[in-house]
């Protein structure tokens, strides 16, 4: 038998090597941009076409190479941050060319220009899937300029497997917001397909947030400070009211100058909200880390945006006082008490000659709410608390033999046979418990309806209707409102554009990525708009990339939970009786947007149980 072990030939050892630091045009952009940093640059420009599938260049006024290091830099481990193992824990810059290098030109055309201050002329170098093509002298501006084409052409299952053009630039924008909310004393601009994506002019590091991520940011995020022997912390950190739906969304950790991502850090901050902000919400923040490159390791993961801390829970325990100092210092405490109060418990000032007396409690002892069932004596309180349990439970899909409630689907399930006495025969009187549930009878037994659920299915599903046959009503402004959003929101908004405007809204567009609202559906109020197109375009562009998911559903669903009932909403019986009758018309009745139940049936066996042990 033959041996079987051989070592690779050498490019297909680089494109093994590449897939670990490019794994798709965004990779390539962090790379080429973080050296461009630790270059000295004070200019960098990016440029993009097609997405990054046919150019990705970045052009740089740093120190720039010598024809040497020119060609070096491309070969494998070629780095200019290492000379031992030591050095490996002690990083404190991206690392001046090389590495990354060898890995892009293994699965693309690339072409770099380069020239040092002092040289008179340039070096220029192509390489083609790691087969070097060309050196030779040229002229051009001092600094480097690398162009990176056609990606991933001498690897196509690589290339197949990219995403939608929206999908690419949006991970292309993710990595340049990253590198150049950092290096705020850099000039940054960035094209795509010739046209200006943003331009940005070295400013302070608010400046840099409120110009790079949102405009808006100027009064809505305070300072955080903290500094001890070992680590310093600065930043900001948005007010509790900027909150967002949406996990991970406008939330940076820098570590000496690198995005970093660290479960623990991210803990430390929003746990600190925990009480200022609602449960499935998720707080806003840009913090900086400064610390001797000794006490960390980033090299557990190659592209270097995970860490390791020596002591994390000190800087866990640092961080997290550093945001409750900045919320006493601008005056946010957490509230000590936060009682809903019983609107009739609301007292008023009193006449001081009115004679006091003791309040008393009017109730009919015979009124039953389920009237109509044949109980022979009402049921003990442990009864009536374990029924109520019951019912809650039922929500959490618990299983009993004696109820039925919506089974998990997806909109594009078949529906086969409604569960026994699903809104057969069923009533035409509601009762509302405790502005939550909607209680009536069905043919064999009781049926409960979550009211909030219920009308969001109610409301998504007449939306999808409308907006595919574009018949929503909308409401014209007098008085336009104006929305200003990140590059990649107004990416996704101009995609949009057409289902936009099949459910109602009107609007146009001035410059990059402001605005101009000018009709808006009926649902909607104007103190809405804003923060619609926020939920909206954050859960398109996090959450509904799949693309077997129509913008029409993605759209609606966001809707539908924006303008849908609430829970703690008192109802009027017809009220009550719409929110029955619409559901049972409902393609999807079961469950609601997010897979939870909508309704429960009681059978009448259940009932008789609790009043006849």
């Amino acid at each position: 038998m033959s041996d079987i072990v051989k070592l690779l030939p050498e490019s297909v050892a680089n494109q093994i090597a590449a897939g670990e630091v490019v794994q798709r045009p965004a990779s390539v952009v962090k790379e080429l941009m973080e050296n461009s940093v630790d270059a000295g640059a004070t200019k960098i420009k990016l440029v993009i076409k097609d997405a990054g599938r046919l150019l990705i260049q970045v052009i740089d006024n740093g120190c720039g190479m010598s024809e040497t290091d020119a060609r070096m830099s491309f070969e494998r481990h070629a780095t200019s941050k290492l000379r031992n193992a030591d050095d490996l824990f002690k990083i404190n810059t991206f690392g001046f060319r090389g590495e990354a290098l060898a890995s892009i030109a293994a699965i693309a055309q690339v072409v770099m220009k380069t020239r040092r201050k002092e040289d008179e002329v340039g070096t220029a170098i192509t390489i083609e899937g790691s087969k070097f093509v060309s050196q030779e002298m040229c002229t051009c501006d001092y600094g480097t300029s690398i162009s990176v084409k056609n990606i991933f052409y001498n690897v196509p299952a690589r290339r197949s497997f990219l995403k939608s053009n929206t999908q690419e630039l949006k991970h292309i924008m993710e990595e340049f917001t990253k590198v150049a909310l950092i290096n705020p004393h850099i000039s940054f601009s960035m094209y795509n397909n010739d046209s200006v994506v943003t331009e940005l002019m070295s400013e302070s590091f608010k400046q840099r947030i409120m110009n790079l991520v949102n405009k808006s940011y100027s009064n809505k995020i305070i300072p955080v400070e903290a500094a001890t022997d070992t680590v310093r912390i600065s930043g900001f950190i948005g007010k509790p009211e900027t909150a967002k739906k949406t996990k991970n969304t406008d939330q940076y950790f820098f570590v000496n100058g690198r995005y970093v991502k660290h479960p623990y850090l991210k803990h430390a901050i929003e746990s600190t909200y925990q009480e200022l902000i609602p449960a499935d919400t998720y707080p806003m923040y840009f913090v900086k880390i400064d610390i001797n490159p000794e006490l960390i390791d980033v090299n557990i993961h190659p592209t270097k945006t995970e860490i390791n801390f020596q002591d994390a829970h000190i800087i866990y325990a640092i961080l997290k006082s550093a945001v409750k100092h900045s919320f006493g210092q601008y005056s946010m405490e957490v509230p000590s008490l936060d009682l809903d109060a019983e609107p009739s418990f609301i007292m008023t000032n009193a006449d001081e000659n009115r004679p006091i007396v003791q309040p008393k409690i009017k109730y009919d002892a015979n009124y039953n709410p389920f009237n109509g069932l044949n109980n022979q004596r009402q049921p003990a309180n442990e009864d009536w608390k374990s029924f109520y349990n019951e019912i809650n439970t039922r929500f959490d899909h618990s299983q009993n033999e004696h109820i039925t409630f919506g089974d998990k689907q997806t909109d594009n399930a078949t529906l086969g046979d409604e569960p026994t006495g699903l809104f057969t025969d069923m009533g035409t009187e509601f009762i509302q418990s405790r502005n939550q549930y909607i209680i009536g009878t069905v043919k064999n037994g009781i049926i409960i309806i979550d009211q909030a659920r219920a009308d969001e299915r109610i409301k998504y599903e007449k939306l999808v209707a409308q907006m595919e046959k574009g018949e929503t009503a909308a409401q014209t402004d007098m008085f336009p409102e104006t929305i200003t959003l990140s590059y990649d929101e107004s990416i996704i908004l101009d995609e949009s554009k057409d289902e936009f405007e099949k459910l109602g809204f009107k609007f146009g567009k001035m410059g990059q990525s402001n605005y101009v609202i000018n009709a808006h559906p009926a649902d909607i109020t104007t103190d809405e708009i804003k923060s619609f197109f926020e939920d909206v375009l954050t859960n398109i562009k996090h959450e509904y990339s799949n693309k077997s998911v129509s913008r029409i559903k993605a759209i609606a669903k966001v809707t539908a939970k924006k303008t849908g009932l609430k829970s703690g909403k008192k109802l009027f019986v017809e009220e009550m009786r719409q929110i029955a009758q619409s559901l049972s018309q409902c393609s999807v009745k079961d469950t609601d947007l997010d897979g939870n139940p909508i309704y429960v049936i009681i059978d009448m066996d259940a009932v008789s149980k609790m009043f006849n042990n």
